[in-house]
């Protein structure tokens, strides 16, 4: 059995549709679905059962393949400090620990957010991120069990609606690539090393469509020195241990996404 946690976000309920294609259907989806927005990521999902994350422990369940760790609340404009350590750092520690205990490789989602300004995190969930990556790093060289820290970097796509205000404007699957090589362990970045610009998002949009016109506004008054403006993805490490496919370039993505959502809504 493999196990999602964050199932119904996001990158979780994408990871489980791949794993799905690739025939995997004995797949444990962990999640919180009190507002019940998350639906349309799941009704699609071929999985073999639900918990929600207050009572799963993985002590009670044996032959499990491996764990995704995808849960985690990431509003960078959440500010409940201990909400987030509870939710972000306290539970994933718990969750590591239990599966260290029984050798079950631990995949996560960690934030190029940790990377903040000069280092430093500049809101309460890269902060709580930034310190789970701390705490992994004494771990891993002492331990055989895998562990795997992704740092993605404005990943998008379809899935993330409920989302609201905090939708990516806009993926090769790692997660998978690393569950087919479990001897290998760290905190890689993932991204296409390429940075680029909302106006580059922008243009292509306009092109891809032959229509449109950009507006520009002022940046929001409430992220203003807490949120980064300037990330991009140092992928030499995820290179040389490995990984040799090719991220798709801004053109690509931008294309494939439109097109995803044009079908969506003819559909």
């Amino acid at each position: 059995m493999i196990v999602v946690t964050g199932g119904a976000g996001f990158i979780g309920s994408n990871l489980i549709k791949h794993l799905n294609q690739r025939g995997e259907k004995n797949i444990l989806l962990i999640d919180c679905l009190k507002n019940g927005r998350q639906v349309s990521n799941i009704a699609d999902l071929d999985i073999v059962d639900y918990l929600d994350k207050k009572i799963f422990e993985i002590s009670k369940f044996n032959h499990v393949r491996a764990v995704f760790h995808q849960g985690a609340c990431s509003d960078t404009t959440e500010w409940d400090g201990e909400f987030l350590m509870e939710n972000n750092y306290a539970y994933s520690k718990r969750l590591l620990l239990s599966c260290l205990s029984k050798n079950i490789p631990f995949i996560y989602a960690s934030s190029a957010a940790v990377y903040g300004t000069h280092g430093r995190p500049l809101n309460m969930y890269a902060y709580s991120k930034f310190l789970f990556d701390e705490w992994v790093k004494t771990l891993l060289p002492r331990t055989q069990t895998q562990i795997i820290g992704l740092r993605y970097f404005n990943v998008y796509g379809p899935r993330e609606q409920h989302k609201g205000p905090m939708r990516s404007v806009v993926s090769q699957n790692v997660n998978l690539w690393f569950l087919e090589h479990p001897n290998l362990g760290g905190i890689f970045d993932v991204g296409t090393g390429q940075a680029e610009t909302f106006n580059a998002v922008a243009k292509e949009i306009i092109n891809l469509h032959g229509r449109g016109s950009i507006e520009y506004i002022n940046f929001p008054e409430q992220l203003k020195n807490v949120y980064q403006s300037n990330t991009q993805a140092n992928i030499s490490l995820l290179r040389e241990f490995g990984y040799e496919k090719p991220f798709l370039t801004l053109e690509q993505g931008i294309r494939r996404y439109c097109n995803r959502l044009d079908v969506s809504l003819k559909s």
